[in-house]
């Protein structure tokens, strides 16, 4: 399923949620994992203070780089680390576009206080828009004795190609961590309540059937493809906000990833993430591997 894994793990944190997963992913496999950290820098100061403080910071953080992968020498992985300098982010996506990586696993930080309550912070935000390949965000949570996947699909959208790697990519997750799959998916007919205003309640009741059903139909075109490896009581088919729906649904069945697309334009402000991917990384509280379209980065 992954290739080349790069971690983007806090040296000096004393908990490694991200190195714990990626070493949960390589052991025993062919998987080539990068671990990395980041020492942020400010290239507008040159003072020779503050490049011996800045020195201090490397030294330490090398080492405890290599302290925190000691362990992984009797593990069978095939692991490389190396101390980057620069903004953390940008320096992520470079090793990615350079190296080859296609899966990226980083300890999600927590939000500060004035943002939605949740624990993707700012840099975690950055990287999932820029970063052309997945990106799992880890989160120190309890192990569960009854691992899940869950799946967010959009039956409502025309980009059908991402809803159908995205399940093919949680059954292949859901073999490797020996989990049950789930699938959550969301339908919502715009302005309800503005045409309850201008319909007589039985077009509405009508047109919103119509909605559901072309949905329902989608979503069944989406799991085709996985054939008997989605439970039919593991789909979880409800009207409302998407982005309301996958966060209940998330709250719910506490899974240990939840796996979704981030829908991305290109413009002046470069790649963006869809709105429901947005508000659903802002607030949820449980690990992510978040799928851009391939379409993207291969056009």
């Amino acid at each position: 399923m992954f290739d080349k894994i790069l971690v983007y793990e806090n040296s000096l944190a004393e908990r490694l949620p991200a190195l714990d997963r990626a070493v949960a992913l390589a052991e025993g496999t062919d998987i080539e994992v990068k671990i990395i950290d980041v020492v942020a820098t400010a290239e507008n100061i040159q003072h020779d203070h503050h490049r011996k403080m800045r020195s201090v910071v490397e030294l330490e953080r090398e080492d405890r780089l290599e302290a925190i992968c000691e362990p992984l020498r009797k593990l069978k992985i095939n692991y490389t680390t190396e101390l980057l300098r620069g903004r953390p982010f940008a320096e992520v996506v470079r090793e990615v576009v350079h190296e080859g990586f296609d899966l990226v696993i980083k300890t999600a930080s927590l939000a500060t206080p004035n943002e939605v309550t949740g624990v993707m912070g700012p840099t975690d935000m950055r990287i999932v828009r820029n970063c052309p390949c997945p990106v799992w965000l880890e989160v120190e949570k309890k192990k569960s004795s009854s691992p899940s996947v869950l799946v967010a699909v959009d039956p409502q959208t025309v980009i059908n190609d991402l809803n159908i790697s995205l399940v093919k990519r949680g059954v292949k997750l859901a073999r490797m961590m020996k989990a049950t799959l789930h699938v959550v998916a969301a339908w919502e007919a715009m302005d309800e309540s503005f045409l309850s205003d201008k319909m007589e309640s039985k077009k509405l009741t009508d047109y919103l059937t119509f909605l559901e059903s072309c949905a329902k139909e989608s979503l069944d075109h989406i799991l085709a493809p996985a054939g008997t490896s989605i439970h039919s009581n593991h789909v979880h088919f409800h009207k409302g906000i998407p982005s309301e729906v996958i966060l209940n649904c998330t709250e719910s069945l506490r899974p240990d990833v939840v796996v979704m697309g981030t829908v991305c334009e290109v413009g002046i402000g470069g790649l963006l993430i869809g709105n429901t991917a947005d508000m659903v990384l802002r607030q949820i509280e449980r690990p992510v591997l978040a799928i851009k379209p391939e379409a993207i980065f291969t056009t």
